[in-house]
């Protein structure tokens, strides 16, 4: 495989660049990309400005097209996403849109490309700036692709897309999962004339759960090897994600008595924050709570329970409870243990809810399954990455990886 270097702007049939313009935006419409809307690897259209039909036409004479690239110039400089369809949307400040010429550079290609820290790493050697570190388009204009021929680039962008498309399909099935479980729970309240509650600090007293927040590691506590800290921003989309470097010294282990993370426990964030829930899985190291979090952790008798308490933390119900709790004063949004004590759980009724909790059970491990399976594809991509966009790896050969795990 011969592979030479592409100067970018050479190689486009379209670059969008409508940084620094305003247009006038409306309530409904087209949505807008702009720098806040792309995250790693797609386009989050959830908090979108929008414009209307006629501003679009106008702004936009070339419409984008499925697989056309998003870059964003700067505030995160860098971050790409695809577009996943023909629906038109506007290009807007920060981002810039990048089309591959037809038989020279391929789009599918190109998103892997910048993901290379070669790519990276001249991308911000182009940049400027004194505050914010950003790239002009004459500037990306001279960014190098290192590329293969354009049918071995299609090539790699079908294995590492492969992997990615497995992703989509386990992410939507994990949403689907998610919101059955939480049309389910609704129904079972709503259907329920006026079912018991009770406190969180009720139920522990009772030995139905345990509960507290997570533990005040002193300096002279951190240390490796250890148990990592799991802090606020580790909570993402129902999981937990460790990605913090801080750890407490595995000397002080017995220091930290209930507050290490377990199977089964669900995690509130209760600063920065307030309201993010997961559900501690089975595969998760050695690790413990920071102040940061609250675990609510049941007993072991009472564990067939534990669906439809890890579904209350997820519904509108406990959301509107701790949104009442954190804006009792002026401060920064946070809850107390006296507040997480307080809350009001519905009590589900044996003879009742039994079915119910079963399921909410199946479509939570359901979830849990997806999420697992995603990670070991994304492992994969990102091993796989470096070493086909590098020529180090035959496409034969990652292909063989691919068809092994997806």
């Amino acid at each position: 495989m011969t592979w030479r270097n592409l100067v970018l702007g050479d190689s486009l049939e379209l670059l969008i660049d409508n940084r620094g313009k305003n247009p006038p935006f409306e309530k409904s419409g087209v949505p807008a990309i702009s720098g806040m809307s792309v995250k790693p690897g797609r386009i989050d259209f959830s908090e979108a400005r929008r414009v209307s039909e006629e501003t679009w036409k106008k702004w936009m004479p070339e419409p984008t097209r499925r697989d056309d690239l998003i870059l964003t110039s700067e505030a995160p400089l860098g971050r790409v996403a695809p577009i996943r369809d023909d629906s038109p949307v506007l290009i807007a400040q920060r981002v810039y849109c990048l089309r591959g010429q037809r038989g020279v550079l391929d789009s599918k290609f190109l998103y892997y490309a910048f993901q290379t820290d070669a790519v990276q790493a001249d991308l911000s050697g182009r940049a400027s700036g004194t505050t914010v570190l950003g790239i002009r388009q004459p500037e990306l204009r001279k960014v190098v692709i290192p590329a293969p021929g354009y049918d071995e680039q299609r090539a790699i962008a079908e294995v590492l897309g492969a992997l990615d498309d497995k992703i989509a399909a386990n992410k939507r099935i994990f949403d689907l999962a998610s919101n059955l479980a939480a049309v389910m729970f609704q129904s079972a309240i709503e259907e329920s004339d006026a079912m018991t509650r009770s406190s969180i600090r009720t139920l522990s007293a009772e030995g139905v759960l345990t509960y507290g927040d997570g533990y005040r590691t002193k300096r002279a506590e951190h240390g490796q090897p250890g148990m990592q800290i799991v802090r606020a921003g580790d909570i993402r989309d129902g999981r937990v994600v460790l990605g913090g470097s801080d750890f407490v010294s595995s000397d002080y282990s017995g220091s930290v008595g209930p507050k290490i993370c377990r199977p089964g426990d669900v995690v509130l964030t209760t600063k920065g924050t307030v309201g993010r829930v997961a559900t501690i899985q089975n595969d998760i190291g050695p690790s413990v709570y920071s102040p940061q979090l609250c675990y609510f952790r049941m007993a072991k008798e009472q564990s067939r329970l534990q669906p439809w308490f890890a579904e209350w933390f997820r519904s509108a119900d406990r959301i509107r409870q701790t949104d009442i709790a954190m804006h009792k004063s002026d401060m920064a949004p946070y809850v107390n243990l006296q507040d997480i004590g307080a809350l009001q759980v519905p009590i589900p009724n044996d003879d009742l809810h039994c079915s119910i909790i079963e399921q909410l059970g199946s479509l939570h491990q359901l979830g849990h399954a997806m999420t697992r399976e995603n990670r070991v594809l994304a492992n994969t991509r990102d091993e796989l990455l470096p070493f086909l966009m590098s020529g180090k790896l035959r496409v034969k050969d990652a292909e063989k990886k691919v068809e092994a795990i997806a």
